[in-house]
């Protein structure tokens, strides 16, 4: 992805409304029902860069948000935090995400949970299934067929570093798109 390329938008939303958070992650990342704190009042940023092949964002909710989905079926999500984290589960397995420590990948056949802490601020790259498993059989030989992921990874680790490196080059480069920057 890089700035110059057809088919690639930038969009920046800001919102304190819970309703108005909700329908835009739905409509840019994933469907879900949102719930925050009652105790909280939500700010919501939601930086992103979309083409056809990947999402990626830079999402922060400003409070402890609840965030329930149903199996995302054509993508695979992954959340790598870089303040605060998030408690995770899929599939009956329950971990968490925290900067500097531990990113979260989610499987496109489960439905998932996440509870983000408020001082919750994470890339966040949605991948299609297709492309990516495309990609794995190339590598591999083997036919395309789903790729199973533990649901949290070690960012200490020499893949997890080269991850966040390209996420924060691709944010940074995105910068230079044309962009829309709703305030709600």
């Amino acid at each position: 992805m890089t700035a110059t390329q057809p088919g690639v938008r930038r969009l920046i939303f800001e919102t304190a409304d819970p309703e108005a958070a909700r329908e835009q992650v739905a409509q840019s990342l994933i469907e879900h029902q949102l719930r925050i704190d009652p105790a909280e009042s939500l700010n919501l940023r939601l930086d992103l860069a979309l083409s056809s092949t990947i999402t990626l964002g830079r999402l922060s909710y400003g409070a402890r948000a609840h965030i329930d989905a149903p199996p995302m079926e054509t993508c695979y999500y992954i959340n790598l935090p870089l303040n605060g984290g998030s408690l995770v589960s899929q599939n009956g397995v329950s971990a968490q995400s925290r900067a500097g420590q531990a990113a979260a990948a989610l499987l496109p056949n489960g439905e998932f949970s996440l509870t983000w802490t408020p001082e919750g601020d994470q890339y966040v790259l949605r991948l299609p299934s297709a492309h990516l498993e495309a990609h794995a059989a190339r590598l591999t030989g083997d036919g395309a067929e789903p790729i199973l992921f533990d649901l949290t990874f070690d960012l200490g680790s020499g893949a997890a570093q080269s991850l966040l490196a390209t996420a924060s080059f691709l944010d940074r480069k995105s910068t230079r798109l044309n962009s829309s920057h709703i305030t709600i």
